[in-house]
């Protein structure tokens, strides 16, 4: 089986199965789309140092708890995995003429995986129709389940066979160890099914002012001064939704 039939049967399984639980008032979302990227701050030295946005899965479950006609409010957990990352083009046939290129990417990434509990409304424009449209907005306590602090590097050898440590960073990926507060925002489309809940899918945002990533990176090159900064990432995320 190829791997676009099995990810087009995967989704409709999840879609069949999701309408399913929504008959009984739980309801499971899977979400995917893109990270925000690292805000890179040198301290020392200007060797170049960038970002890109990382991509993110996240799976949820939330309970429907009615409010009054077409607003309903929504309970739950969410599972989101993702990562960030820094990275730099690294000029390593300036350090040893082995090397067939003269800059290498290297890219330094840390995984994110992290829990949260979310509290949402949500307003349905049409009630009692076939298809209508949603829109959503609440706020998220979140936790990450990565404790402690994590580094990853990159070692050349040059010509003369001595080791140079090129591009290294450390990082902490936790809020510094405390639960943080994120805003929701999304809207979309859902489609009433027979005997069973809505089909969503729909636009979300996910807002953080919370340096959730915080870390440190060094470049070094021989025969040039070495680069020193921080970075840290709030993990704000913009993806799309079905469930």
């Amino acid at each position: 089986m190829k791997l676009s039939s099995f990810i087009i049967i995967s989704i409709f399984s999840f879609l069949e199965a999701a309408a399913q639980e929504k008959a009984n008032g739980i309801e499971f979302h899977l979400f995917g789309g893109i990270g925000s990227n690292s805000n890179v701050l040198p301290i020392d030295g200007n060797y170049p140092v960038a970002s890109k946005y990382p991509g993110y899965l996240k799976i949820a479950s939330y309970f429907r708890h009615p409010i009054v006609e077409r607003i309903n409010l929504l309970t739950g957990l969410e599972v989101t995995l993702g990562s960030s990352n820094i990275y730099t083009h690294y000029p390593v046939k300036s350090i040893n003429p082995i090397y067939t290129e003269d800059k290498l990417l290297l890219k330094n990434k840390e995984g994110i995986s992290l829990i949260s509990l979310p509290v949402l409304i949500e307003y349905n424009l049409q009630a009692n129709r076939p298809i209508s449209y949603f829109f959503q907005g609440g706020l998220k306590f979140n936790y990450s389940l990565l404790q402690g602090y994590y580094g990853s590097g990159h070692i050349f050898s040059m010509a003369d066979t001595t080791d140079v440590s090129a591009f290294e960073e450390s990082s902490q990926l936790n809020n510094n160890g405390k639960p943080w507060i994120t805003t929701q925002l999304g809207f979309g489309i859902f489609w009433k099914l027979k005997n069973s809940g809505p089909i969503r899918t729909g636009l979300i945002a996910d807002i953080s002012l919370s340096k959730v990533v915080q870390g440190t990176y060094s470049v070094s090159i021989p025969g040039q001064t070495d680069t020193y900064g921080q970075f840290n990432n709030h993990l704000s995320s913009l993806g799309i939704v079905i469930g």
